[in-house]
């Protein structure tokens, strides 16, 4: 009993070690962040074991709202509808205080509480975004290290979503003249080369 249990629990911080890992790797390699955002919720998802887990990034430093979900393959194709209106008023919520709260399932509550943990992705102290996971297992309730393990992805798609505005500002300086704005020849050369 004791030795499955030790067994099992040190199985499962294997698994969100991996997460982390697989995480840190794609962010190391690519600046696509549609990609990364992808991969976190996929790696989250399944280290946790979730119903369903969401990462969503908006404001001046991504320049549009992005949202990306990871669904449990037996989900109701429905859940990630009510899942990106949810996201859409937790997110309300936190721009005002962005901190990170939990919500533990209560299986004696009618109708039933679902299970969910949300962290803010904090940018220089602005909100640039959140992490969702949501279980449905109604007698849930979440460990201080998988708490943990949403404050280090957090962190890490921060750190994401900063590389990525830094290189399209790069991009945008190597293609424009500094002073102007206008195209330099650079970039005439790249439209040439694309239209032919």
């Amino acid at each position: 009993g004791v030795t499955t249990k030790l067994a099992r629990l040190l199985q499962e911080q294997a698994e969100r070690e991996i997460a982390v890992n697989r995480l840190a790797t794609a962010i190391r390699n690519t600046l696509e962040l549609d990609s990364v955002l992808q991969t976190a919720a996929n790696e989250v998802g399944r280290a946790l074991n979730v119903h369903s887990c969401a990462v969503r990034v908006e404001g001046a430093l991504v320049g549009k709202q992005m949202t990306k979900c990871y669904l449990r393959p037996d989900t109701a194709p429905t859940d990630s509808q009510t899942l990106v209106s949810d996201l859409d008023s937790i997110s309300d919520t936190l721009i005002g205080k962005p901190q990170a709260y939990v919500v533990d399932g209560d299986g004696s509550k009618v109708p039933p509480v679902l299970a969910d943990a949300v962290v803010p992705l904090i940018y220089q102290g602005n909100f640039i975004g959140l992490l969702l996971v949501r279980s449905d297992d109604l007698s849930r309730i979440w460990a201080d290290n998988e708490l943990l393990l949403l404050h280090i992805v957090a962190d890490q798609l921060v750190v994401a979503v900063n590389q990525a505005h830094l290189f399209a500002q790069m991009q945008q300086q190597a293609l424009t003249d500094g002073l102007t704005g206008c195209y330099n020849r650079r970039s005439f050369e790249m439209h040439l080369d694309r239209e032919l």
